[in-house]
């Protein structure tokens, strides 16, 4: 399940149910869809590493918020800019 919420309020702001045999691809694409209806203007978006993806934060930054994601190793030319 991946699950969107504002920590202080503790108000969750949308949910959808993440098939269980589902691939990393669909579960990228699941929260980039979710993307485009949430409102994250002058907000913060944390993710893990997996969300450490080009799209989606293209995708946040165009709606005009902010984030924060997990960096893992695997990606060393990122890694080295940071």
């Amino acid at each position: 399940m991946s699950k969107v919420f504002k920590q202080a309020l503790r108000e969750t702001f949308g949910i959808e149910k993440i098939p269980s045999k589902a691939t990393f691809g669909r579960i990228l694409n699941m929260v980039q869809e979710m993307l485009t209806y949430l409102d994250v203007e002058s907000k913060v978006v944390t993710a893990d590493a997996m969300h450490c993806q080009r799209e989606t934060s293209r995708r946040i930054v165009q709606k005009k918020g902010d984030y924060l994601f997990g960096l893992k190793e695997n990606q060393p030319s990122l890694l080295g800019l940071v």
